[in-house]
């Protein structure tokens, strides 16, 4: 059985490091004159505090910490199932190509999954006092940005979260395939 302790704790835990992220990542976008310059990660996480006081280093939490739970529940659960239907219908063995392709499974469903809270996250985490953004609720935010982006607004970036993804899914379970080979013989 998979804890969801773990993934809400990680959540909780680096979403500071996350609003810090994303602001500095959108400030590049911006024209130079609305461009907050942070001249270092410390810089931009002591500026977002002082300018939007503490409270915005839990902007995009609630997101933050349903993407931890949704990205190791499908990973794991996906991973599994897949490896257990292929060596059971297919008649997949138990090596690294099967690894390799249940790892490509699972790191698709986990990228589709998250992706619509990975760009709730990240617009929430990107918010700020000084924009004027008064605070709205996550349905009202979706209701409208549906309104004006329609409902494929979800899964943007999708695809360069799926090549982060996969990668490092199929790395993942590969080296726990193989380790847990080695001490369990």
């Amino acid at each position: 059985m998979i804890s969801l302790g773990l993934p809400r704790t990680a959540g909780l835990v680096r979403n500071p490091a996350e609003v810090v992220l994303v602001r500095m990542c959108e400030d590049c976008t911006k024209p130079l004159t609305e461009r907050c310059a942070y001249r270092s990660i410390i810089d931009a996480r002591i500026r977002i505090g002082c300018e939007d006081g503490s409270g915005a280093y839990s902007q995009g939490l609630g997101p933050s910490m349903a993407r931890s739970v949704l990205m190791n529940v499908s990973q794991i659960a996906t991973y599994a199932e897949a490896k257990r239907q292929l060596m059971k219908q297919l008649v997949f063995e138990d090596n690294i190509g099967t690894h390799v392709a249940v790892s490509v499974i699972a790191g698709t469903v986990a990228t589709t999954v998250c992706a619509p809270v990975d760009v709730l996250k990240s617009r929430f985490q990107s918010a700020s006092s000084i924009q004027g953004i008064k605070q709205v609720s996550l349905l009202q935010y979706v209701v409208e940005t549906m309104r004006k982006e329609s409902l494929r607004f979800l899964m943007k970036g999708w695809t360069p979260a799926w090549l982060r993804l996969a990668p490092n899914t199929v790395l993942m379970f590969v080296f726990i395939g193989k380790l847990k080979a080695f001490f369990v013989q």
